[in-house]
């Protein structure tokens, strides 16, 4: 006798208890999900800093060549044409250490993703490797961060060039 689709379904839930894995391991599920917002707070800070790190660079190369910018004022250059090449020197800078940073967070998700590299107990998380991916979503927001550093570079330029080229 063939069984159709109702009839297998009804004899299954007759003799058998169904348990679909997300109800199984909710409490597994909503644990790692408490884990999302810390993660995202831990790379906030870390952009901090990188941030700070290009501001405090670009402050102490205004304070370093103050005297240099002052020569080149008494000489003739155009203050708008050193300042455009200290804008070009930190947006570069910016640019440049975003795209370090994605090539090398790139790399390290693909390595993994391939060849599973970072093994974890089997036996407490239910998995034996790392599962990172690449979602394609994520090109978005790579975008979003790269506008964020160039206009925080832009906006640092400002600040720095105001108590640099006015003294």
């Amino acid at each position: 006798k063939k069984f159709n689709k109702e009839e297998i379904t009804n004899l299954i839930d007759l003799k058998y208890y169904k348990l679909f894995w997300d109800n199984k391991h909710n409490n597994f599920i909503n644990w790692l999900l408490s884990y999302d917002k810390p993660v995202n707070i831990l790379l906030f800070f870390v952009f901090l800093v990188g941030i700070l790190n290009l501001f405090a660079s670009n402050y102490i190369d205004y304070s370093y060549r103050k005297n240099e910018i002052k020569l080149f004022d008494i000489i003739g250059l155009n203050m708008n044409i050193l300042k455009f090449i200290f804008l070009l020197k930190t947006l570069t800078l910016a640019f440049f250490g975003f795209l370090f940073a994605v090539l090398i967070s790139g790399s390290f998700t693909l390595i993994q993703d391939k060849l599973s590299i970072i093994k974890i107990p089997s036996n407490i998380y239910f998995m034996e490797t790392l599962p990172i991916s690449f979602d394609i979503k994520q090109i978005s927001g790579i975008f979003f961060v790269l506008i964020i550093s160039l206009t925080f570079g832009y906006l640092m330029h400002l600040f720095i060039q105001r108590k640099s080229f006015n003294k």
